[in-house]
């Protein structure tokens, strides 16, 4: 029985198995083998999709790199193209940004052509470093540089002071009727009555090769000779011993006896640095031209041109300063003690001087120094031994000698300046005004101080009273009738510009017009008065010429066109405030009233030629 169930068991078990394997037979499908052709039918479908969709991409890719570059290419076109006409309109524009902009790109260029040499001169350092050969290299560079250095820098300083030179010095017949009224170079500078130079740029030692000649103690030697040269010539002019001991004490700190011509910024110790063998004087502060010799001569050309052998000729040197005085004595002037002593003495009371430690302190109302700077002691006891060496005869005052070479010393006491000769031009003592101005004082207005006018704005009851540049050929905005600061674009937009060139066309004297190009607004009248000699004054005329001292410390000048019975007046001038010169364009011009408050509180001084022989030209019109 249980074998009989078993084979049942096994039975049922058999069918189950066999049904559930019957059925999945049943329900899966017989797969047909595939044919070739079917293979590669589905194999062509699936690889032309994929190429399909790559191709796709890749040109998808493609136009959007192409459009970006487009993109690209136009921003960077559109950003060249306004650089270069910003470039364009900054480096053709006359305004302060226009020049900022120029400057700026120079400075640039100068930068970038220094590091680049700054390189170069790394590298060969670093070659004469490295190995036996560069060291040789090395030292034959330091002697030869050594040599040729001095001879370099002169040769620059003489091309570019004789250049600037050039363009500061107009001759005569250069500008209209081609002179002056005297004859003299336009731009001759001499000083107004303030401090002239810096005060003694002192030869401080001397080399081995030179100082058994620089000894100006001892006698035989250069600087001896020179130093007694120069005594001579004061003592045989007839001033005291002692006086002119005062003379050779100052002027030993001024440059040495051994090179009397010394160039103004030529600190060396041979004879190459005088002007009398090419040396080019260096300037500083405000001249545009340095001094040179034991006097400062400032500029040097007024005494005499590089080269000259006058340079080493103590006793011509000396004559020369002989021939400027009294009329250049200015012991106190404008509130400034020139006078070393503290009291203002007199060209003949220095000359009769007997002690030479003060003879030599009231030197300085000749030189007029910056005191700050001046070796008091040091010239004190140059003044003492110079007396002890060459005034062992004790010379006395001569007063024959002395009429006869300085013609007489009027002024009395103690007086701000001596009267000069008539040969003299000089006279810093502030005068009274008047003389012939280019309209008669008088007529009253309704304006504020400080209003300011373009021409064509200038109210029509102020036209009769304002000169008008037009009636004497001066074009407004254009060049014609610029003549005298045509050469000089830096100062034709400019107040010197219109002062300059409005003076010159104003007045005249036996048909010759005046012509005075230098100097900051500030100095203008100042060098009126030294180039066309008289006083500066602080009275206004009409047809003046003024100066400020500000409001820059370059400060301001123009031309008064008119005085009112108030006092106040009427000025043409360029580039104030905004309204003529560099913000409005060159050769332009305004008008303002200016009270008789302003004058006073803001520093105004004025020069009028009609008090020096000089006439209105008749050709001036009002507007």
């Amino acid at each position: 029985m249980e074998d009989m169930g078993n084979q049942i068991a096994e039975k049922t078990k058999d069918a189950f198995n066999r049904k559930g394997k019957n059925e999945s037979s049943a329900q899966k499908k017989p797969e047909l083998p595939k044919t070739p052709e079917d293979k590669g039918a589905s194999k062509g479908d699936d690889d032309g999709s994929s190429e399909k969709r790559h191709l796709k991409d890749k040109l998808k890719d493609s136009a959007k790199k192409g459009a970006k570059k487009a993109k690209d290419t136009a921003v960077k076109s559109a950003k060249k193209g306004a650089k270069q006409a910003i470039h364009n309109k900054l480096n053709n524009s006359d305004s302060l940004i226009g020049k900022a902009y120029r400057a700026n790109k120079k400075m640039i260029a100068k930068a970038k052509k220094a590091r680049k040499y700054i390189s170069w001169l790394v590298k060969y350092i670093q070659f004469c470093l490295s190995n036996p050969i560069g060291w040789i290299c090395g030292i034959i560079t330091i002697v030869v540089f050594g040599t040729v250095t001095a001879d370099v820098v002169g040769s620059l300083h003489d091309m570019g002071v004789d250049e600037l030179a050039t363009s500061v010095q107009t001759s005569d017949d250069q500008i209209n009727d081609n002179t002056n009224t005297d004859g003299e170079k336009a731009t001759v500078l001499l000083i107004d009555c303030g401090p002239r130079k810096r005060g003694g740029a002192a030869h401080t030692g001397t080399s081995s090769a030179s100082a058994s000649q620089a000894d100006w103690t001892k006698e035989g030697t250069v600087a001896y000779k020179n130093a007694k040269a120069v005594f001579d010539a004061w003592v045989n002019a007839g001033i005291s011993g002692e006086a002119a001991s005062g003379v050779v004490g100052w002027v030993n700190t001024e440059g040495s006896f051994d090179i009397i011509g010394r160039a103004e910024g030529h600190y060396g110790h041979g004879i190459n640095d005088s002007i009398s063998k090419g040396a080019v004087p260096i300037p500083s502060g405000d001249y545009p031209v340095g001094g040179g010799g034991i006097y400062q001569f400032t500029p040097y050309t007024k005494y005499a041109p590089l080269n000259d052998p006058k340079w080493e000729d103590g006793k011509a040197m000396t004559e020369f300063v002989i021939s400027e005085l009294p009329g250049n004595w200015i012991p106190q002037a404008q509130g400034i003690m020139h006078d070393m002593t503290g009291t203002p003495h007199t060209f003949e009371q220095f000359a009769q001087e007997t002690d030479p430690t003060q003879a030599t302190l009231m030197w300085n109302s000749y030189e007029r120094g910056d005191q700050k700077v001046i070796p008091k002691v040091q010239k004190q006891a140059d003044a003492t031994k110079a007396n002890e060496i060459f005034n062992k005869d004790k010379h006395k005052f001569d007063r024959a000698k002395f009429d006869k070479n300085f013609g007489g010393s009027k002024s009395g006491g103690k007086s701000g300046s001596t009267s000069t000769s008539e040969k003299k031009k000089i006279k810093c003592k502030e005068g009274t005004g008047g003389g012939d101005g280019w309209q008669a004082k008088g007529g009253k207005h309704n304006y504020s101080n400080g209003q300011v006018w373009k021409p064509q704005d200038l109210p029509e009851d102020l036209k009769q009273y304002a000169i008008d540049p037009k009636s004497l050929g001066m074009e407004y905005a254009k060049s014609g009738g610029w003549d005298p600061v045509v050469p000089h674009q830096e100062m034709c937009d400019q107040c010197t510009g219109l002062s300059a060139t409005l003076m010159h066309h104003l007045w005249e004297k036996d048909g010759r017009h005046p012509t005075q190009l230098m100097g900051h607004g500030r100095q203008v009248v100042g060098n009126w008065v030294s180039t066309y000699g008289g006083n500066s004054t602080k009275e206004p005329v009409s047809g003046s010429v003024f100066s400020t001292p500000g409001p820059t410390e370059y400060g301001h000048t123009g031309v008064v066109s008119h005085v009112f019975d108030d006092g106040s007046i009427l000025i043409v001038e360029q580039n104030y405030a905004g309204a003529s010169g560099e913000r409005v364009g060159k050769y332009t011009w305004n008008y303002r009233i200016a009270s008789a408050d302003t004058l006073k509180s803001e520093g105004y001084t004025f020069y009028n030629p009609g008090d020096n022989g000089f006439k209105v030209n008749p050709a001036a019109k009002s507007m």
